[in-house]
């Protein structure tokens, strides 16, 4: 059973979540959530606790945010959808498992399959694609390239196609099927924070070009540059060096995007997600309810494949 209620608990932050689990019940207060997110990430929540089989567990904090909080909670545990060196968060499986409004979905695991599809023929545009709302400097940059280099990528700013009062896109902008049905390559940027689409593009059978970012998410330990990606630097100055050198390499190309591809396929699903909060509310309790959040996502290297 889930019991919320809104209202102010001491020391919550705009967008955090406490939750109790007690005599098999969740109960959860949360504050200026956005949008649906709370209620999105309870269902993860909810399921991963009934397949730990307890009947309670130390109380915990979820950050709902796109960002770890300034502000270090030393002596309760605080999950986050993404966590960055020095931060009390730790990374844990987002709300977008349980669907995303914004992005016009409700169940993750069949929008993962219809962009796998969409994949499946060759692409009939050559370039790298980007489109969102330039909210940051690298998503300026982005555009500034791609009016620079037309023949490399197209980005644009999405922002006029933006309902800020339903928060939604209106029908001018592309889904991801389109966008991975059309274009050769995809790049993940961040917005606020960390990006929810990145684990999603992963399952299509196109390149990532992924900005680095200093907000990690709970898988990026297992996955690794130029094997499940393409790095770019977080300024995106060298974007056009790493497209040309696609280009110039179809089959180490085709090697990523298989790699990727499986490693989605096989650790970036709602099951998946669900396993993954198990382990993770497990060793908070075994932690006392203070787990910690250390190195666990350290960035790893950006050499070159030799």
């Amino acid at each position: 059973m889930v019991e919320r209620r809104r209202g102010f608990l001491f020391g919550l932050n705009r967008e955090e979540m406490y939750c109790r689990f007690r005599a098999g019940k969740l109960k959860v207060t949360f504050r200026k959530a956005w949008l649906q997110r709370h209620m999105q990430i309870l269902g993860i929540i909810a399921d991963a606790l009934a397949s730990l089989g307890v009947r309670e567990i130390p109380p915990f904090y979820v950050n709902l945010g796109d960002r770890p909080f300034p502000n270090k909670r030393r002596f309760r545990t605080r999950f986050g959808f993404s966590n960055e060196d020095g931060y009390a968060e730790i990374a844990a499986p987002d709300f977008t498992f349980n669907g995303w409004c914004e992005a016009k979905f409700d169940n993750y695991d069949q929008k993962t399959v219809a962009i796998a599809a969409a994949s499946e023929c060759p692409p009939s545009d050559d370039r790298a694609f980007w489109t969102g709302r330039c909210m940051n400097d690298p998503r300026k940059a982005l555009v500034q390239i791609a009016a620079v280099r037309p023949d490399l990528l197209e980005a644009y700013d999405a922002a006029p196609g933006y309902d800020s009062a339903t928060h939604q896109y209106s029908g001018a902008f592309k889904t991801m099927e389109e966008q991975i049905a059309t274009y050769r390559y995809m790049i993940d940027i961040e917005g606020a924070g960390y990006s929810g689409r990145f684990k999603m593009l992963l399952h299509s059978r196109r390149v990532v070009l992924l900005q680095e970012r200093p907000w990690r998410e709970w898988f990026f330990d297992d996955i690794e540059p130029f094997r499940h990606y393409v790095p770019v630097a977080r300024d995106m100055s060298d974007l056009t060096e790493r497209i040309e050198w696609l280009r110039a390499n179809p089959k180490l190309e085709a090697e990523i995007a298989r790699e990727a591809q499986h490693f989605a396929r096989t650790r970036l699903t709602r099951a998946a997600a669900v396993a993954a909060w198990a382990r993770l509310l497990r060793n908070h309790a075994t932690a006392g309810g203070n787990l910690k959040s250390g190195l666990q996502n350290r960035p790893r290297s950006r050499a070159w494949p030799g």
